[in-house]
């Protein structure tokens, strides 16, 4: 809402129709022109959007909890197409502090069981259940670099919490 208090067009996108009916009563009360979808962001197709856009914004480390490495390229890849040419993406990710060697045998196990039961197949260094939901710890920022080129983002600034080392602020341009 702070976006459209200051004359931004915004469209807000969450998969829980509570949240949505909560920020449109929001909206509503302080008659900002806000428009909601109702969607799972992983769902997103280009051709929702009638215009583009200059910012995006990814709050609460969600794209930490996005399960694989592909879901996440695409989620950059939709963002990329509904940006206006200098546009920018706004997101924080977790970082894994020290990877220890016993840590990388514990992944390399679990991948294996992963494999053998038909699970998840794109499991990676880093993945997690904790407080009941996944997320992806990033081992380090050339991981998350390397998505990032790929969805043809370049970096626009790394920002690094002064006192929590394992956040990582992101700003992405087109």
């Amino acid at each position: 809402m702070a976006f459209a208090n200051r004359g931004f067009q915004v469209t807000g996108v969450d998969f829980n129709e509570r949240f949505i009916e909560l920020a449109r009563k929001k909206a509503s009360e302080r008659d900002l022109p806000i428009i909601y979808l109702r969607k799972n962001v992983l769902d997103l197709q280009v051709k929702e959007f009638n215009y583009k856009y200059d910012y995006c914004f990814i709050p609460y480390l969600m794209y930490s909890t996005i399960p694989t490495k592909r879901l996440r390229e695409n989620l950059l890849h939709i963002l990329y197409s509904i940006l206006k040419a200098d546009g920018k993406v706004m997101f924080d990710v977790q970082i894994l502090p020290k990877v220890s060697s016993l840590y990388r045998l514990v992944y390399k196990v679990n991948k294996t069981i992963a494999i053998f039961c038909g699970g998840n197949r794109e499991y990676q260094l880093g993945d997690v259940i904790k407080n009941f939901g996944f997320y992806h710890f990033f081992e380090n920022t050339r991981e998350i670099q390397h998505e990032i080129t790929n969805s043809g983002f370049k970096i626009y600034k790394l920002i690094y919490h002064p006192r929590l080392p394992f956040i990582l602020g992101i700003i992405l341009e087109k």
